[in-house]
């Protein structure tokens, strides 16, 4: 665990500890998340994989599933485990998006990743992860409504150019809300602990 020099006077900086304080609840939840991923992930890979015959869909099945163990099993960065698991969750949505098309569940999975984003690591990888999100739905609903790409799985209902518009602006629009969410709920959680840490530092001076 990371710990911050204290200041000069002995007395405890406000711009540090909420910043590391709030680093550090980070990081203890985001190994129990992957635990979790991992124990619930294998009753839902198996039977993914048996209703997949695409091979490429397994493969992005299997890829986001065996990432997401590495990172939990080896001690990497917290940063480059967050990251390879926000990737596992656009590989899900991305594989999603290319069998069924706008009417899956891939816009699911672009949400979950613009969340964790902006839970895990800060409103500018919601952003980034929105933006992704938002060019990956372009430029797949170009392709289709133009006919160079169609649904892998050919049960899967037909899309209008509405259906894309519809379903991008509305992911374009709940990104936005959990952008401007996290950030206040961020804001003031620093801005508490700030005062908090203020309020300490009078009383030990007194």
């Amino acid at each position: 665990m990371i710990e911050s020099s204290p200041s000069p006077n002995g007395t405890v900086s406000p711009a540090e500890k909420p910043s590391l304080s709030y680093k550090n609840w980070r990081e203890k939840f985001v190994m129990p998340l992957l635990y979790g991923m991992l124990a619930l992930g294998i009753f839902v890979l198996i039977p993914a994989l048996s209703s997949a015959e695409n091979p490429l869909i397994r493969a992005f099945f299997v890829t986001a599933y065996i990432s997401t163990g590495i990172v939990t099993a080896i001690r990497f960065s917290y940063t480059i485990r967050i990251s390879v698991f926000l990737f596992s969750v656009y590989t899900l949505g991305l594989g999603e998006l290319l069998r069924y098309g706008i009417l899956g569940d891939g816009t699911f999975f672009f949400l979950g990743m613009i969340i964790f984003a902006a839970l895990l690591l800060s409103p500018r990888a919601s952003i980034i992860s929105t933006a992704v999100t938002m060019l990956t739905l372009t430029l797949s609903a170009g392709l289709v409504t133009t006919g160079i790409m169609q649904p892998i799985d050919p049960q899967a209902p037909i899309a209008r150019p509405e259906d894309w518009f519809t379903a991008t602006a509305i992911t374009i629009l709940f990104g936005a809300v959990v952008i401007l969410g996290f950030q206040r709920l961020e804001n003031a959680l620093l801005e508490t602990e700030k005062q908090i840490a203020d309020n300490l530092n009078t009383i030990r001076d007194e």
